[in-house]
């Protein structure tokens, strides 16, 4: 296994940009053992959530000045826009959960991808759509969206299949014979190719227009939680035999044991890698690794970082 720093060997080291803000969401355990939602921006943590009820912030997006974060809180699919809460979904009878798992703004409009009651969604502005609306294929949830052009691309999963809908019509990207599951959990779209991040029968994939290609080859236990597209190389994060790691174009690099890289984020010639060490939340700038939550939480991570 390669030493923390290695991930540095992605890409050479740069003088840092002061003017660069980086944002991580994620969240961090109270003393009343709540899970709290929270958004670190260069390392100083703002609670989106009261500490009352669970609550997770799993996706970051930041627009011009707007900072965009799709989470949950007490089994509400929630959108925090700048800190403000929208309610996105929640059950009407009182039980099941729904979750906001990611979100993409294209022209002004707000993507939001997540599940509620096991149907998965898009919401758009606030206003849902079912993508898995047959009584039968309730077993889903969308875990990622992207617009490219006039198409909204959204990945997650069916009845144990990795799925890609795009405009709403699914694609079946693996379904195990045996009965194992597949999961799409991240997409990018770049210069009109679809690329989808995920798992199959325990070994991390991605694939590139549909077609798969396995990354963490022989491991006993992998999945790709997130991916992105600079300048034609493919990054993708997440862990292989409980190790985070990041593969650019295919070849692995890791950090130490016991971490968990949920995702990856390029800005110029620096790799920022968002997840947590043990229940320690942190986010790791070219291998270089910065603490976020309190010392005295006993539960924390992060999962997602953007950089403007």
């Amino acid at each position: 296994m390669l030493a923390l720093p290695a991930i540095a060997a992605i890409v050479a080291s740069c003088t840092a940009n002061n003017r660069v803000s980086v944002y991580v969401a994620g969240y961090e355990e109270n003393e009343s053992g709540t899970h709290v939602a929270k958004i670190w921006k260069n390392g100083v943590a703002q609670a989106l959530s009261n500490g009352t009820d669970d609550a997770c912030a799993t996706f970051v997006y930041v627009s011009d000045s707007d900072v965009y974060v799709a989470g949950h809180e007490n089994e509400v699919a929630t959108l925090w826009k700048n800190g403000v809460a929208q309610t996105l979904s929640k059950p009407a009878d009182g039980e099941g959960s729904a979750v906001a798992n990611a979100l993409y703004v294209s022209s002004g409009d707000v993507y939001v991808a997540g599940h509620e009651n096991e149907v998965a969604m898009l919401w758009k502005n606030g206003v849902a759509q079912p993508l898995s609306t047959d009584a039968e294929e309730n077993n889903a949830e969308a875990y990622a969206v992207c617009v490219s052009g006039n198409d909204v691309y959204v990945a997650g999963h069916k009845n144990e299949a990795a799925v890609l809908w795009k405009n709403g019509v699914a694609q079946t990207l693996s379904k195990p014979a045996d009965e194992s599951d597949a999961v799409a959990y991240s997409l990018c779209v770049s210069n009109g190719d679809v690329y989808v991040a995920g798992y199959e029968n325990d070994v991390a994939m991605l694939w590139k227009n549909g077609a798969a290609q396995a990354l963490s080859g022989d491991a006993k236990s992998a999945e790709a939680l997130f991916v992105c597209v600079t300048d034609g190389d493919v990054f993708v994060a997440g862990t292989k035999d409980d190790v985070a790691t990041v593969w650019k174009n295919g070849v692995a690099q890791t950090l130490a044991d016991g971490t968990e890289a949920r995702a990856v984020y390029v800005q110029g010639s620096d790799v920022y890698v968002a997840g947590c060490e043990g229940a320690v939340a942190k986010v790791w700038k070219n291998g270089v690794a910065q603490i976020l939550s309190d010392s005295t939480s006993a539960n924390a991570c992060a999962c997602s970082v953007a950089v403007k």
